[in-house]
């Protein structure tokens, strides 16, 4: 079982070990079937921001995590992610924490950091 999250360590502050792990099984681009399993706030340099974690459920791929992060805004990637998952109950960290638990399918697409390094990003969330 996979628990590595595999999207962007650089911005989650990973150890060097999760890092490199992730690199070596980056997750293939498509659509999983998934589960919130976490939330994570956190401060980077763009500012307060709030991680989802979804831990793929079915296929090949299944315990493999990933965490899209965004702002905390109410028009933005993070709104439109948890819209995607069929309920908008809020985006304060409690009111998030109350999807745990909550099945999607999310839509993994690859995108590269300016120093050239591959990453999986969860690009939208949908039932």
């Amino acid at each position: 079982m996979r628990v590595n999250l595999q999207n962007r360590p650089d911005l989650y502050k990973q150890t060097p070990e999760m890092t490199a792990l992730a690199r070596a099984v980056l997750i293939p681009e498509g659509v999983y079937q998934a589960e919130l399993v976490d939330v994570q706030p956190f401060t980077n340099s763009f500012g307060q921001r709030m991680g989802l974690v979804f831990a793929v459920i079915e296929g090949d791929q299944v315990g493999t995590r990933l965490m899209e992060s965004a702002a905390l805004t109410g028009k933005g990637k993070l709104a439109d992610l948890v819209a995607g998952m069929g309920e908008l109950r809020g985006l304060a960290e409690n009111e998030l924490r109350g999807m745990i638990g909550n099945r999607c399918r999310i839509m993994v697409k690859h995108g590269e950091t300016r120093s050239g390094r591959r990453f999986a990003s969860i690009v939208s969330t949908f039932r």
